[in-house]
């Protein structure tokens, strides 16, 4: 059951209360559904469902409606509705340095039901003129993030996974953020002081140049049951210097409790106005399929943002097998000079890299490739979905394709570039082959 705005809005007029008195003028009128009470507990928790996510919508739909709505006086109305609301409130939490202790408070019996910590630190830095971008990161913003994030782990280290009433772990999304103008050094925190935390499953650092690498590598160390790592690796103008940095970087990862299941690896920038992408001289694949480490076998999701060589990406994987891999995402680069041959050829490379690659990737689901050009003219794209529940919801309307698929019908998009007709039917006959499935190309 889908409800709209109105239908929502007219639903949460009280429908039949079970326990207390109406906290709100609002709530105080005669029920419009006066059988709410005698419906089956999953249909009521259905119907709650849907009018919760109106009610969200509503009060997403301006900042007055954020600052005036309030979800609270809904939980009043039974268990249900607590419930719900409950879920919605804390599905995901913003805290800042000063409100990580309230935070504890209000969660500690409620973190079966976290799905995403949001922790925003705004470092006091003081401005010390030219030298600060070849000088040591100001002692106080380092202090600043160490201390928020050793009283935010000491809040969570007794929190028990087995507790858990969502699927999965938690999120931590860490943002730091420094005043226009305090481009300094990043932050380096050792983290040594940190207590491990088994709820956590994956730490994403927002503004990643703000935090030395090594530092966020020092937090996955306290993450015992982590399965998501997102790195974004130091790019600098010196192409060998970035090069000897992030593979440093990599390396230490071997050092790491367990593999991860999801792993997203970025590295570029901008330096007077040229892309800095660096992964194609980076050991990446190298790294993921060492015989010492086999990360191919225990990832799921891989996403490389700005990889400047696809089909080289491509050739080196499809040497290893990736039996668990569902989802491929790459965007990279093209250097071309001759924007309509090579954009064509480089489409063309692309799609043979897929091909010979996909017998490797036994569960392989979706499948996205965006290449943006050096210049300003549009990117071309591949997007391969072998599940309709895969498809994203920017497509999931069918009346946007050419076509409806069938269950056991995949379908791919290639936009902006013309490739050979004799790739495209060897892309579905390797489907076909390798998954078992019948794929339409358009």
């Amino acid at each position: 059951m889908v409800l709209n705005n109105l239908a929502a809005s007219t639903l949460l007029k009280p429908l039949c209360f079970t326990t207390g008195t109406p906290t709100s003028p609002a709530m105080s009128a005669t029920p419009i559904f006066s059988k709410y009470c005698d419906l089956p507990r999953d249909l009521k928790l259905q119907i709650v469902q849907d009018a919760a996510e109106g009610l969200m919508e509503i009060r997403q739909s301006s900042r007055i409606m954020r600052r005036q709505f309030s979800l609270g006086q809904y939980a009043c109305i039974d268990l249900v509705w607590q419930h719900v609301i409950e879920r919605q409130t804390f599905e995901r939490l913003y805290i800042n340095s000063s409100t990580i202790d309230r935070f504890g408070d209000l969660c500690s019996k409620r973190h079966g039901i976290l799905r995403q910590v949001c922790l925003d630190l705004h470092p006091a830095e003081r401005y010390l003129g030219p030298r600060l971008s070849q000088s040591e990161p100001d002692l106080e913003a380092r202090a600043t993030v160490t201390q928020s994030i050793e009283k935010l782990f000491g809040v969570m280290k007794d929190w028990d996974p087995a507790e858990r009433r969502q699927p999965g772990l938690i999120k931590l999304r860490i943002s730091i953020y420094r005043r226009q103008g305090m481009e300094g050094p990043p932050i380096y925190c050792e983290f040594a002081n940190l207590p491990q935390v088994r709820v956590i499953g994956g730490v994403r650092v927002e503004y990643g140049p703000y935090l030395h690498l090594s530092s966020t590598v020092a937090l996955y160390r306290k993450l015992p049951n982590f399965h998501h790592i997102s790195l974004d690796l130091p790019t600098k103008p010196m192409v060998p210097s970035s090069i000897q940095d992030a593979t440093d970087l990599i390396s230490s990862l071997r050092d790491l409790p367990r593999h991860p299941k999801k792993l997203r690896v970025s590295g570029h920038g901008f330096e007077n106005g040229d892309w800095l992408g660096i992964e194609t001289q980076l050991p990446i694949i190298q790294f993921l399929t060492s015989p010492d480490l086999r990360w191919s076998g225990t990832i799921t999701k891989l996403d490389l943002p700005c990889i400047n060589n696809v089909p080289r990406f491509f050739h080196d994987a499809q040497n290893t097998l990736w039996p668990h891999l569902k989802t491929l995402k790459l965007t990279g680069g093209m250097f071309d000079s001759a924007p309509i041959g090579s954009r064509r050829e480089n489409g063309s490379s692309v799609l043979r890299g897929l091909i010979k690659a996909l017998p490797n990737m036994p569960k392989i689901i979706t499948v996205t490739i965006i290449m943006k050009p050096s210049v300003e003219r549009s990117h071309f794209s591949f997007d391969v979905y072998l599940r309709t529940s895969s498809v994203p919801k920017r497509l999931s309307i069918w009346s946007r394709l050419p076509f409806v698929p069938r269950v056991n019908t995949g379908f791919a998009m290639i936009s902006e570039v013309t490739v050979p007709g004799q790739l495209v039917t060897e892309l579905q006959d390797t489907v076909q082959r390798y998954q078992g499935q019948e794929l339409v190309v358009f």
